[in-house]
């Protein structure tokens, strides 16, 4: 019994010495039980994001540029689950009041993601609504409002699901797509199914998950507490692997992944031109900076976003569509880019203030 006591207290010791000295962002400081994550599933939705609740707290960027520089925010999410204006709970207001002409920007997390820089956030359709107030842009006496819809991990399938159960009843006047990449993994899963199910599930809540988390309180020593959460509990980290089904193959052809988001993008602006909805879409950025230029991997991504862009640029032609062509008008050096897809504050400016131009074409020849 002794034995089996001093093996306990050295295993403790030697995983605490392990866990906090060595490794202080280890996965056991990741791992957080159901009830707090701002997560939840949904019928018809891989996830979507609690309403009202609190994202995890201030911390460094994680990005593999500019390292030190950016932290992610801890913002508290809107009463239709997203995260939109400068604290994240600005909240939709319903039925839209007659003064306001709305804006929603669709998008994942190159149009969700918010960023800190000297204590300050920043996201696209933040930057996009400062351009507005800043010119005291109205249409019809109507003030814009920039509501921002985007949610980080969505291809366009869960974009045009969101849109028509939940974004739709926003009553928006105008719809921002900026979207691409996301779709990828889907189209290169093996045996591809258009709906996307060969790919994609639902979050689900292992059944162990809850009372996991109530029994951790009760055990007092760390290396068995980080034994239950590795094995029993959900890793905030690694939601897209929760969702994600099939075996991905970078040699998989995408022909038929192409044909599926053309549809999505279509079926989108098939809605908005039903309802007199004006949408405006965008072309996608990718920046293979020198650390992942001559990786197959990413060459590999570079090279489909290319052909989303093609299919973007096809679909704005056929339906006499304005485009803001980003990928030709920004440019791919590090002052832009936090990785190959995401944009530093200075990029996201220059985004918004692209996508303003465009808009405000649209809007002065409705005006």
């Amino acid at each position: 019994m002794l034995q089996l006591l001093f093996l306990l207290l050295l295993l403790e010791v030697v995983f605490r010495l392990y866990v906090h000295k060595l490794k202080p962002n280890s996965g056991y400081m990741k791992r957080i039980s159901y009830k707090e994550l701002y997560f939840q599933n949904h019928p018809y939705l891989p996830f979507v994001m609690k309403k009202g609740v609190i994202t995890d707290h201030s911390k460094p960027a994680t990005y593999p540029l500019h390292k030190g520089k950016f932290f992610f925010g801890q913002f508290r999410t809107n009463n239709y689950g997203f995260l939109s204006g400068r604290n994240g709970d600005l909240n939709v207001v319903d039925p839209k009041p007659k003064h306001v002409y709305r804006v929603c920007c669709l998008g994942a997390s190159t149009t969700g993601n918010y960023i800190i820089q000297a204590g300050e956030p920043y996201s696209y359709p933040l930057e996009l609504q400062k351009l507005f107030d800043r010119n005291c842009f109205k249409i019809n006496n109507k003030s814009v409002e920039i509501v921002n819809c985007g949610q980080g991990g969505y291809n366009s399938a869960d974009i045009v699901i969101r849109f028509m159960l939940q974004i739709i009843d926003m009553d928006p006047d105008m719809i921002i797509l900026y979207h691409g990449y996301n779709d990828i993994r889907d189209y290169l899963t093996c045996n591809f199914i258009s709906d996307y199910s060969h790919s994609r599930r639902s979050l689900k809540v292992p059944i162990t998950q809850d009372f996991s988390s109530s029994i951790l309180r009760y055990i007092p020593l760390a290396f068995i507490r980080y034994l239950i959460i590795r094995f029993f509990m959900i890793n905030s980290q690694s939601l897209l692997s929760a969702i994600s089904s099939g075996q991905f193959m970078l040699t998989n052809d995408e022909t038929k992944g192409l044909k599926a988001y053309k549809r999505n993008i279509q079926t989108l602006v098939d809605i908005c031109k039903g309802r007199d909805i004006e949408i405006i879409l965008s072309t996608y950025c990718h920046f293979l900076y020198d650390e992942i230029k001559d990786s197959n991997l990413h060459g590999r991504y570079s090279n489909i976003v290319r052909k989303e862009n093609y299919v973007l640029r096809s679909i704005s032609d056929d339906n006499n569509l304005k485009l803001v062509d980003n990928d030709l008008l920004i440019e791919r050096i590090p002052a832009n880019f936090v990785d190959s897809i995401h944009f530093t504050p200075e990029g996201m400016k220059i985004l918004a203030n692209n996508i303003f131009a465009a808009m405000c074409d649209v809007l002065k020849s409705k005006s």
